[in-house]
């Protein structure tokens, strides 16, 4: 209760010990103002005046009694009525009755129900009220008090509010002088039981109404280590970053303000604060740093009563109010007061689901606040871990990106990217971030947790600025496969394929840092090709860039080698023949198959080598496709039946899209096919060749099915 010091209690102690007939009316109409303006605690003071001040064995007092009868109907109908006459009769401490109140008897109990005319269940409630408080002495006086009372309850057939009748019987239950006479108990529970009959059966009082009152667990917990440890636990859930946030920007206004919020944190006698705690700090300080709404912060930090010497209420209000964390402050205090602080844990604890850096001015407050709090300078490489909380890692990581050097450099990191010829690398930010091998792979990971739209807008922007740069980079980022990774190189590269000026000096660099990568991006150009003048320029960058082509010619992308070998055998720089027959040799069905795919798609744009000019050297010549035909005639009988009857069917179709060689595919004296010149003469002998072989087939199938027949005969 508050402190009766204040003259607001002096004025309502005045009013009703002078309280007669003569200024009965204007001195309740002030107490009645006085409540009503300053509430519950001096509603409750007049009555513990007025009770002081009446002599419950005498009629002199009518006056007060008569003010109190009114106070105490006004109260029985509400919820708190039990506190509030205890408070009012002993006082709001069990120690208070011989000061502020009266020791409570069971004969007090009857002359104040019986001066103030109280109903019967009106005295059980204030009889309950005492018997489960807080004063043992006054508990064992209000539980006589009750054995008098609880019998007369079946006589004069009053009827108790239910929650009264259930307190009444747990008491009955419950409390250990009611153990000691059982017979007795089951007689006042009797007399309970005729004057309520239908409520001492309902599912609410069972189960204080049946077995022995040991098995019902209504005990109050007494075990003093589960006290312990539940007043720890709500302590420690007390982060003091939290209640920092909440009381806002005062708490910041000295360092004697907080260390008043630490102490009410539980820190006051700490030797260090948690690293995890350290970095929920900064994540808040960066978030918040302004914004708050610091109307009422001088006020809360007033409030704070841990520290006796804190600022008064009155002078904070009149502080001026703070629009922002004051990092000297906090520095000051973690420095002087928590200095074995373990700053490379608290850089770890970064990774907290918490951490959300939305901007460069947020990412500037962590740093610099990092930096004043530790005295040493926040390390890059606390960001290129890998982290638990993605989320969390990306906004960091982006905002590191964007940010200025002053904030965060990234030219101190060992692996960067080295210098090569033909490289634009004029629109690298200041701050180096492209040139890191180190970055790139963190983004990379990070895309595979979800964040993969996310990292590829932040790389979209490098993309833009500085394509020579951010492609080297991811030609030599982490060899494991990486689905952001290969696309953005493919597309990077598909650029350069499109005719960039210094596409051959950065092909050159690429191809020497990751081959395989070049060759992968190379073929998604190809089967993603609209132009036909895109072959003619892979073609080119592969011709130029040392084994680039023999490596391209002899993987088993079979689509992408056959038609830069076909380009190649334009150009006059690949004997074909020689190439499709080692090819054959390794790889025969599979590559075979992809000989005939390939003749199937290009057969019928097929033209003479000599009308093959630079714009269209990308077309397959009728020399090269009697060549990959004729080489795969020499491997035919080692084919499956199905790729035997597939290439029957090309040479039919090359036959019929090109009259000349059709017109060879006749008997000698009509065709002349021994004097056919060059490719004519070539796709005439295949023809020639597989017209005999069909033959062959057709005989040996028809004496096969003879054999058969004689078989099924005997």
């Amino acid at each position: 209760m508050v402190s009766f010091a204040s003259p607001l209690f002096w004025q309502i102690n005045y009013l009703v010990t002078n309280l007669n007939k003569k200024n009965f009316k204007s001195n309740v109409a002030e107490l009645n103002q006085l409540v009503e303006l300053y509430g519950e605690d001096a509603r409750i003071f007049l009555l513990n005046c007025l009770v002081k001040d009446i002599d419950f064995r005498g009629q002199k007092d009518a006056l007060k009694v008569h003010l109190l009868t009114h106070e105490v109907a006004q109260a029985s109908s509400r919820p708190n009525f039990t506190t509030f006459i205890c408070e009012a009769i002993e006082g709001s401490s069990s120690d208070s009755a011989a000061v502020n109140g009266r020791h409570v008897t069971e004969e007090f109990l009857h002359l104040f129900c019986k001066m103030l005319k109280l109903s019967l269940p009106q005295q059980v409630t204030v009889g309950l009220a005492f018997a489960q408080g807080v004063n043992a002495n006054s508990s064992g006086e209000a539980i006589q008090f009750l054995r008098s009372k609880i019998p007369e309850i079946s006589s004069c057939g009053a009827n108790l509010p239910s929650d009264v009748l259930h307190s009444l019987v747990f008491v009955l239950r419950m409390k250990k002088e009611f153990h000691v006479d059982i017979a007795e108990t089951d007689s006042l529970l009797a007399s309970i039981s005729s004057a309520h009959p239908n409520d001492m059966g309902s599912l609410e009082m069972t189960p204080l109404t049946m077995g022995d009152p040991k098995y019902v667990d209504c005990e109050s917990m007494t075990n003093s280590d589960s006290l312990s440890k539940l007043i720890s636990d709500v302590s420690s859930s007390c982060l003091f970053y939290e209640l920092m946030e909440d009381v806002g920007y005062s708490c910041t206004s000295s360092s004697q303000a907080l260390r008043t919020l630490l102490a009410e944190a539980g820190l006051a006698k700490a030797a260090t604060i948690p690293a995890a705690q350290v970095a929920g700090m900064l994540a808040m300080l960066s978030r918040t740093y302004t914004g708050l709404d610091a109307k009422n912060s001088a006020t809360l930090m007033a409030n704070l009563t841990i520290d006796f010497e804190a600022t008064p209420l009155n002078e904070a209000a009149a502080m001026p109010v703070r629009e922002n964390w004051d990092l000297e402050v906090i520095a000051d205090v973690l420095q002087n007061n928590y200095g074995s602080i373990k700053w490379s844990k608290v850089a770890e604890q970064l990774d907290r689901p918490d951490l959300n850096i939305q901007n460069v001015s947020q990412l500037r407050v962590l740093i610099t606040a990092f930096q004043r709090f530790s005295q040493t300078k926040f390390r890059v490489t606390a960001l290129l871990r890998p982290w638990k909380n993605y989320r969390a890692h990306f906004s960091i990581l982006k905002a590191a990106v964007e940010a200025p050097p002053e904030v965060l450099s990234f030219s101190e990191l060992p692996h960067k990217l080295a210098p090569f010829e033909g490289a634009d690398a004029s629109a690298v930010p200041k701050n180096g971030v492209w040139f890191s091998l180190d970055i790139v792979d963190t983004l990379l990971q990070v895309s595979e947790q979800d964040c993969y739209g996310d990292v590829r807008k932040l790389l979209d922007g490098a993309m833009k600025t500085c394509p020579d740069v951010l492609i080297a980079n991811l030609a030599q980022a982490s060899p494991r496969w990486n689905a952001l990774r290969d696309d953005m190189f493919s597309e990077l590269f598909s650029t350069y394929i499109m005719g960039r000026p210094n596409a051959p000096l950065i092909m050159r660099h690429l191809w020497s840092v990751a081959p395989k990568l070049v060759l992968y991006a190379s073929v998604k150009c190809f089967y993603a090709a609209t132009a036909p003048h895109i072959v003619s320029r892979l073609f080119a960058l592969f011709r130029n860039t040392g084994d680039a082509f023999a490596s391209a010619i002899h993987s088993n992308y079979f689509s992408f080698a056959l038609a830069l070998a076909t380009m190649g055998a334009n150009h006059d720089v690949l004997n074909l023949e020689t190439w499709l027959v080692e090819r054959l040799a390794s790889q025969r069905t599979a590559f075979a198959t992809s000989c005939l795919a390939f003749v199937h798609r290009n057969y019928a744009r097929a033209v003479p080598k000599s009308n093959i000019t630079p714009q269209s050297s990308h077309v397959l010549s009728i020399e090269s496709l009697a060549t990959i035909l004729k080489c795969i005639m020499a491997v035919q009988g080692a084919l499956p039946v199905t790729i035997a009857q597939e290439l029957k069917r090309i040479i039919t179709l090359c036959m019929e899209a090109h009259p000349v060689i059709s017109a060879s595919t006749h008997p000698p004296g009509e065709t002349g096919i021994p004097h056919a010149p060059g490719a004519v003469g070539a796709v005439a002998s295949i023809a020639a060749g597989w017209q005999l072989r069909v033959l062959e087939l057709e005989a040996s199938q028809h004496r096969r099915m003879e054999r058969l027949r004689l078989i099924r005969q005997k």
